[in-house]
């Protein structure tokens, strides 16, 4: 089930954490998504979250990779990629517009800024996920967050006190489960993988 169907706003943190799990696993197989938009986060049958369609994605040599194609699609696609420049920090600002997308419902503006009195009434610290959007979106991928990999989103304020080990080890429990039967990616019976989230490694293979 495509994250694009799920009108859900109360466990945002879960869904950025699976995300950024799932970013933090292709970048150290040096693969850049180069595509991740609601479309393409798909949802298992236990409420976890996992990329798909790789069709577009690059392998880096380096940190930074001149590329004449430009490979996404848009709205999610950073400046720095339109001008034929790709770097880690490609996946890290589509992250940003889906955050943003999920609190809005709308792509980000030409300014791509998340200003306090547009997040939605029934979050806490407002102030700290203004902040967390607007450092994905930065149009200077050098002062984006994630210029430093998945432990600065990790570590920024807004999330860090979230239960990250529990995403990682299947422990949490998703407060949206699909109905309805799937592929199983956890610990549960007759199941594959030890608890991590499995199915990158498995499109990578």
């Amino acid at each position: 089930m495509p994250l694009q169907y799920l009108y859900i706003t109360f466990y945002l943190e879960f869904i950025v954490a699976n995300i950024t799990f799932a970013i933090e696993y292709i970048h150290k197989q040096s693969i850049i998504h180069c595509d991740i938009k609601p479309e393409n986060v798909l949802c298992d049958e236990y409420g976890y979250f996992h990329l798909s369609d790789f069709g577009v994605a690059k392998t880096m040599e380096g940190t930074v990779m001149k590329c004449r194609d430009i490979a996404g699609t848009p709205g999610y696609i950073p400046p720095e990629a339109l001008k034929g420049v790709l770097s880690y920090e490609y996946d890290y600002f589509s992250l940003g517009v889906i955050v943003y997308e999920l609190l809005l419902r709308e792509l980000p503006g030409k300014e791509r800024v998340l200003a306090l009195d547009k997040v939605p009434n029934g979050f806490h610290n407002k102030e700290l996920i203004c902040d967390f959007v607007n450092g994905l979106l930065c149009k200077d991928r050098d002062k984006r967050l994630g210029r430093g990999g998945a432990v600065d989103i990790k570590q920024h304020p807004w999330i860090k006190e979230y239960d990250w080990n529990g995403v990682k080890m299947r422990k949490v429990r998703s407060e949206f489960v699909p109905k309805g039967r799937g592929v199983c990616y956890g610990n549960g019976k007759g199941c594959k993988g030890n608890g991590k989230l499995m199915l990158e490694e498995e499109i990578l293979r």
